[in-house]
């Protein structure tokens, strides 16, 4: 779906009015970069222990249990380098080439306690967020030694922390969603900004006040374009809308929880612009819906499931990481232009999956 919609039409479609502002709390799904994907990359763990899986595009073919992780695994594609991400307490990168999981190219420490979110690769430089620290750490791939930081000092709340999350290079520039969540004040939204970093000087050089707990989303339909997604769990604070960075202000709301009686918990686009997203509900379901170029929603199903990993690849395939609340669960494939469940039943992993990335 071509998101950008004009915002009359949007409020005629949906009774949305123009928003403040705008996955993945963190939003961890990966990068879809790169063309003609093949294979899956996925986190999968009990919270104690995981690993590393994939499974073939073509057929589903699991291979499973090919490096051990952490239990708070994230994954990344960046510049067809597989960057496996451990989070708090364990605060490391391992980076792998997609194929050869005997032995990681390089592996490194971000630093202890610092909690790493997400990750952008720039002209061989690393940009890690940090939940833990008022900053984004800079390292040298090459070398794995840390080149630089961005302070964010200026942006934390009240708690000293601006909870850095997901970040996107877009034109040049990284665009970075700052949580603002109160920790003091049982984690309530302070805040909730995205701003712009120069990736060569590490200076801030624009930022949008964009509403509660965003995550950001590349918009594939319109490169130019950034996709916010707002809101707290299962609270209708949030929703979703376009950010266009040369306007310096969110450009046009597509979803608003509070009109919607749902929350939004992540959000994907295929490549020509239809979205599936994932509903949140106040009784703690969760639904997988579709949004087409007219603004239409399509509801595909209902669960009781947590909902936890959402990606999309080249081919417009949404993987969704399944988790029953008894342990148990699997990858769920949907065809986003149709709205279509591809998998009858979820595709079983030795560990419940978590994250999802493509290569």
């Amino acid at each position: 779906m071509n998101i950008r919609l004009p915002v009359f039409a949007l409020t005629l479609a949906m009774g949305c009015n123009p928003p403040i502002d705008l996955d993945t709390g963190n939003d961890d799904t990966g990068d879809a970069d790169g063309p003609d994907h093949a294979t899956a990359v996925v986190t999968t763990t009990d919270f104690a222990v995981g690993s590393l899986a994939t499974v073939a595009l073509d057929g589903h073919t699991v291979s499973d249990d090919l490096v051990p992780t952490t239990g708070d695994p994230r994954v990344f594609v960046e510049d067809g380098r597989v960057l496996q991400v451990n989070g708090l307490g364990f605060d490391t990168v391992s980076v792998f080439q997609p194929g050869d999981w005997s032995v990681p190219v390089t592996q490194f420490s971000v630093g202890a306690g610092t909690n790493p979110q997400d990750v952008a690769l720039v002209d061989g430089e690393l940009f890690v967020t940090l939940y833990e620290r008022a900053e984004i750490a800079v390292f040298d791939l090459a070398t794995t030694h840390r080149s630089g930081t961005v302070d964010l000092a200026a942006f934390a709340d009240a708690d000293g922390l601006p909870e850095a999350a997901s970040i996107v290079e877009l034109g040049g520039a990284l665009y970075v969603a700052l949580q603002q969540l109160d920790r003091d004040n049982g984690w309530v939204p302070a805040g909730g900004r995205v701003i712009q970093v120069d990736p060569t000087s590490l200076a801030v050089t624009g930022s949008w006040e964009v509403g509660p707990n965003p995550t950001l989303h590349e918009h594939p339909a319109e490169p130019e374009m950034l996709v916010v997604r707002t809101g707290t769990y299962a609270t209708l604070n949030g929703g979703l809308l376009v950010l266009d960075p040369a306007t310096g202000q969110p450009d046009s709301v597509i979803l608003e929880s509070a009109t919607l009686g749902y929350a939004i918990a992540d959000y994907v686009e295929s490549p020509s612009g239809n979205g599936l997203f994932i509903a949140e509900h106040t009784d703690f379901t969760y639904s997988v819906k579709c949004i087409d170029a007219g603004g239409e929603i399509a509801h595909g199903e209902t669960t009781t499931d947590w909902l936890a990993g959402l990606a999309v690849n080249d081919r417009g395939e949404a993987w969704i990481a399944q988790r029953s609340f008894a342990g148990t669960g699997g990858l769920v494939v949907w065809d986003v232009d149709t709205c279509t469940r591809l998998t009858a039943t979820p595709i079983d992993t030795s560990l419940p999956p978590y994250r999802i990335a493509f290569y």
